[in-house]
């Protein structure tokens, strides 16, 4: 990517959205931050604010910085590779995964359709401590599939479920031939050329955020995934596990952007990504498209400016990507907001008690961020 001035932005509004991340992690809703804003590709906003860890040593916030991105694993990782998947012919949106998972050939799980895994309808729960009771995904798929009771009908409920997208990574795995990292390394990443994008990074942590102090395995955690029920499974799943840098996120953005191609190289078809991200779960009043958040009045942690047409996704750790094709614009915000310890009381969420006095919330700022970038375009 080349850095060109950029040609309809404000310059000093956009000083405003950079201080306003400068903000944040002053006023603890984040350790640090990078930013990566994009218009007609590109670059208005490249900046780091703060520190990448706080233990054991600090260590300044670099633009290069690797992050742990949690849930946005689910629309970059498993999303595009499941949409590969269905323009080969390999699985149907429609299919059941009774027909691809054995465990779920049976009631409840056997009316499950693959759709209702990528628009969190699948009835399956948010979410289950895994981790505390297996040490593989096969075994964890199998519970779900024939364990897991159903909250609601398939089809009738919208509820965001890591669940959905634990049996998608499988899903991956099964109809594609290969597990999720290696098959979003082969098919998503290299072609990109995002060099930088993989599951389970090198052992060196020089150079990647740190996240919190895990009590399940008593100290930081910096270059491992943060999620435990991901962690439990070698650190691959599909609903998180991925790590990145803003650069690499601004390149899958931009191939999104453009239609499913990017520098020549076509990841998918226009089609696909059309109907990616479009809500296909509004006559249940959500928000989900496949695997994508559209941005509606009750879609969260999203600023309010971003047009009807925007689409993205947030990660646990502080992440997030949101893309609004009306301006042509995509924001990469990557923030480590659980460094040192997730919000809540030491009591209440387990730590060992380092918790910093958080004046703002990670979301708020974000919507601040997103707003104050809109602004910057009028």
């Amino acid at each position: 990517m080349n850095i060109v001035p950029p040609t309809k932005l404000n310059k000093h509004k956009l000083q405003h959205a950079e201080q306003i991340l400068a903000t944040g992690a002053a006023k603890h809703a984040f350790v640090g931050s990078v930013a990566l804003v994009t218009r007609h590709g590109r670059i208005a906003l490249h900046s780091a604010n703060g520190f990448a860890a706080l233990f054991p040593n600090r260590e300044r916030m670099r633009t290069s910085t690797l992050f742990d991105l949690a849930s946005v694993t689910k629309v970059v990782a498993t999303t595009t590779s499941i949409m590969i998947l269905i323009e080969e012919r390999k699985l149907g949106l429609d299919q059941r995964v009774g027909e691809i998972l054995a465990s779920f050939s049976k009631e409840p799980a056997r009316t499950i359709r693959v759709k209702h895994l990528l628009t969190h309808t699948s009835g399956l729960l948010a979410w289950s401590n895994f981790y505390t009771r297996h040490h593989d995904q096969r075994s964890i798929v199998d519970e779900i599939g024939k364990s897991t009771k159903l909250i609601s009908r398939p089809g009738t409920k919208a509820t965001y479920s890591d669940l959905d997208f634990i049996v998608l990574g499988s899903i991956v795995e099964e109809a594609g031939g290969h597990r999720l990292d290696r098959f979003s390394s082969q098919r998503i990443f290299q072609p990109l050329g995002m060099h930088d994008t993989c599951f389970n990074p090198t052992p060196s942590k020089d150079g990647v955020a740190a996240t919190e102090f895990s009590n399940w395995r008593y100290r930081f955690i910096r270059g491992e995934v943060h999620d435990e029920n991901a962690a439990a499974t070698d650190g691959v799943s599909g609903h998180a596990g991925l790590f990145s840098t803003a650069r690499d996120l601004t390149i899958f953005c931009r191939m999104i952007l453009n239609g499913g191609i990017y520098a020549g190289t076509r990841i998918l078809s226009k089609k696909s990504v059309k109907h990616m991200t479009t809500n296909q779960t509004q006559q249940l009043q959500s928000y989900f498209g496949l695997g994508w958040w559209i941005k509606t009045t009750g879609t969260p942690h999203v600023g309010q400016h971003l047009s009807s047409k925007a689409f993205g996704h947030n990660g646990y750790t502080g992440t997030s990507i949101w893309i609004d094709p009306t301006y042509a614009l995509s924001i990469v915000l990557l923030t480590n907001r659980i460094h040192p310890v997730r919000e809540g009381l030491p009591d209440r969420d387990g730590s060992v008690g380092i918790m910093m006095d958080r004046k703002l919330t990670w979301s708020n700022v974000q919507q601040q961020f997103h707003n104050a970038v809109i602004s910057a375009m009028r």
